[in-house]
């Protein structure tokens, strides 16, 4: 009997440290894709200011996806190079970035273009450890403004 006992706590003992290690994997994987996409966003802004037409920079923009999506595969359409760019433009501090969020909750973020709507977002989602699904949820059901007329916010919990 207690060696059965021993057995399920070594077990449990070894799947938590498994389970810990496999989510610390995830977390520094999204935070190097982050910074990969603001370096991208980045670069390509500094080559756009450099372009003086507009319509050679776009031109430029979908010949280089072409390019890098035959390389590198899906995720790096012209459309998702734009959205790094603005990334780029909406978090120009690259330390303000956080690790607790991924490109997905960035994604959200940087379609809101009041300021100080964007972070009250970003702080939520780090203070309740949000999905982006979750966030997209807040986004989408205008709690910031209900929030700002005192109204009851509720957080439904994607399990």
């Amino acid at each position: 009997m207690n060696n059965n006992i021993e057995k399920n706590e070594l077990y449990n003992e070894i799947k938590k440290i498994i389970e810990d290690s496999r989510s610390q994997i995830i977390r520094s994987i999204n935070s190097v894709i982050v910074i990969s996409y603001w370096n991208i966003g980045k670069a390509i802004v500094e080559k756009q200011n450099r372009t003086e037409k507009t319509t050679y920079g776009e031109k430029l923009l979908e010949q280089v996806s072409i390019q890098i999506e035959r390389e590198y595969g899906r995720g790096f359409s012209k459309r998702y190079l734009e959205l790094m760019r603005q990334f780029y433009l909406t978090f120009q501090n690259a330390k303000s970035l956080l690790s607790q969020l991924s490109w997905t909750h960035y994604l959200e973020l940087i379609k809101i273009k009041n300021k100080e709507e964007r972070e009250w977002y970003l702080n939520e989602s780090i203070k309740g450890n949000l999905s982006s699904r979750q966030l997209h949820r807040l986004i989408t059901t205008f709690t910031y403004n209900r929030v700002l007329n005192n109204k009851p916010l509720e957080v439904s919990r994607d399990k």
